[in-house]
């Protein structure tokens, strides 16, 4: 397994490099956007830490280009900043997470309720995004899929 570290943080990044390496997980490390892009043009990873607070570009920027590239590599973001849109900014690649994805990411495996929680979950925050932003269209239904985060309602 391959994993593509994108930060500029040295002291930050070699831990976690040495962790996964110890567990057999390469871990390409690039300090800067471009070079991440670069890389993940490259080779073929099965996840992506990036940090949101590169010298070059912000992390918003690399996802993007990333998915304008059709990367559609996880990635598993690394930021301070706690703004709903902040948040949001990670979820506008148009990936559809399926309801086994959402299933195995709330219950891992275990003990895991009927598939149809998942609509119930899903109605409950759109309602609860809905009362702070008076916007249910953010979260999409794709038919036979799964949901995504509707990249026009947080543009």
């Amino acid at each position: 397994m391959r994993i593509l570290l994108i930060d500029d943080d040295a002291v930050f990044s070699n831990a976690p490099s040495e962790i996964l390496e110890d567990q057999n997980i390469q871990v390409d490390q690039a300090e800067c956007g471009e070079t991440g892009i670069e890389l993940a043009d490259i080779y073929d990873y099965r996840a992506i830490v990036l940090d949101f607070g590169l010298p070059d570009m912000t992390g918003s920027v690399v996802l993007n280009e990333l998915g304008k590239n059709g990367d559609q590599t996880p990635a598993v973001i690394l930021s301070g900043q706690t703004e709903i849109e902040a948040r949001l900014t990670c979820l506008r690649r148009g990936r559809v997470v399926s309801k086994e994805t959402f299933l195995d990411h709330l219950y891992g495996g275990i003990d895991e309720p009927e598939m149809k929680i998942i609509d119930v979950f899903i109605c409950k925050l759109r309602k609860k995004i809905g009362r702070e932003t008076h916007d249910t269209a953010l979260i999409e239904t794709v038919w036979g899929r799964g949901y995504r985060v509707n990249a026009e309602a947080v543009a």
